[in-house]
């Protein structure tokens, strides 16, 4: 089964209409490998393509990816390499009408932008697909200025979880087996092929010949991937999204309080959290829930050791019983209902949590809430 063919149908779709394109995503959703398969789809077709990569560390070196890619052969800055770029954008599509990609275009530089910005008004047949992750669509820091429709990388399903798993470690996916590793990935496909990678069965290992081909479901932990997951995330953003991971669905005014209004906004913008009714409030949650997850197998030791040995929570009322419960964080151990609702003192436990977390900020000079 092919993967990403959703996405592909998609974007092939918006193109037959005459539309420009922009691609978005989590870090690892398969944002590249669509951008790829739909290069190589249009160049097998003889149409005009062409296709240009960010370059990561090289956002501020004007025409840095014409002058490395030698198909470009781009060989001046300034002034001549701008000529030459203009050049070959020319005789590529002042013909026909064709598609120019551009994979992670939060990366090229802003004189590499502004020369396609040119191009796309000087040859408006040519259609551009553009792919960025969410957390720069938030901030629209592009100057391509032509209108676009926006198609969301959906998650791998099951079913082509099952295929990847057959792709890369040659081994038959049960569906049980398919739905855990989905479930733990979220549908990242750079997740889902971690997991994969770390459950695949070592050849050089002597097993039975029965359990030949078969994953080692005790080796399939996301919170490794915690890094590729949230790629490209601010420090400030990944330590909000951490607290946010630890207290489970809390009420957005408290979350606010929490992380920061303006934190809470991007990340809610970046798709790392969303608002959700939660009853009598709404609620803020990470997402997916497995990333949620992840954040908290990677953190819990450093966490709990925290939250045990600062007197400052102790101060607060907010005594830490034993580990966290993965599943359901919940910093002060308690099961019997969610920790920020009211405590049996009257005073709200989610206040507690603001001022003990403030305090641990200000104690250990840390920019945000906790300490990781």
């Amino acid at each position: 089964m092919a993967l990403h063919a959703d996405t592909v149908e998609q974007v092939t779709r918006w193109l037959g209409k005459g539309m420009d394109v922009q691609l978005t995503g989590r870090s690892g959703a398969g944002k590249s490998t669509v951008i790829d398969l739909l290069h190589r789809d249009h160049a097998g077709l003889r149409r005009p393509t062409a296709l240009i990569r960010g370059l990561a560390g090289a956002e501020d070196a004007p025409l840095a990816t014409f002058l490395i890619d030698r198909a470009w052969d781009v060989t001046a800055p300034g002034h001549a390499g701008i000529a030459q770029v203009a050049q070959r954008l020319g005789d590529i599509f002042g013909g026909q009408p064709g598609t120019l990609f551009l994979d992670d275009a939060h990366r090229l530089d802003r004189l590499s932008l502004s020369v396609i910005d040119y191009a796309s008004k000087e040859f408006p047949q040519m259609r551009i697909v553009s792919a960025l992750p969410f957390s720069h669509v938030a901030h629209d820091e592009t100057v391509l200025h032509r209108s676009r429709v926006v198609v969301e990388m959906a998650p791998l399903g099951v079913r082509e979880i099952a295929s990847l798993v057959e792709q890369r470690a040659g081994a038959v996916a049960s569906p049980s087996v398919a739905a855990r590793i989905a479930a733990l990935s979220g549908g990242n496909a750079r997740i889902a092929a971690g997991l994969i990678a770390a459950a695949a069965p070592d050849s050089s290992d002597e097993t039975d010949e029965r359990w030949a081909g078969t994953l080692r479901l005790d080796a399939l932990d996301a919170s490794p991937f915690v890094d590729d997951w949230c790629g490209g995330l601010p420090a400030p953003l990944r330590s909000a999204l951490t607290v946010l991971a630890w207290c489970g669905p809390i009420p957005l005014a408290r979350a606010g309080d929490l992380v920061g209004s303006a934190e809470l906004r991007d990340l809610v913008a970046s798709r790392f959290a969303a608002v959700r009714s939660g009853g009598r409030t709404d609620v803020v949650v990470v997402t997916p829930p497995a990333l949620a997850r992840a954040l908290v197998h990677a953190q819990e030791k450093v966490g709990i050791e925290l939250l045990s040995d600062a007197p400052v929570f102790s101060s607060a009322g907010l005594a830490v019983q034993g580990s966290v419960d993965a599943a359901h964080p919940n910093p002060t151990g308690r099961t019997s209902r969610p920790w920020w609702q009211e405590s049996p003192s009257g005073a709200s436990t989610a206040d507690a949590m603001v001022v003990a977390i403030s305090s641990l900020t200000e104690r250990f000079r840390v920019h945000t809430a906790l300490l990781w």
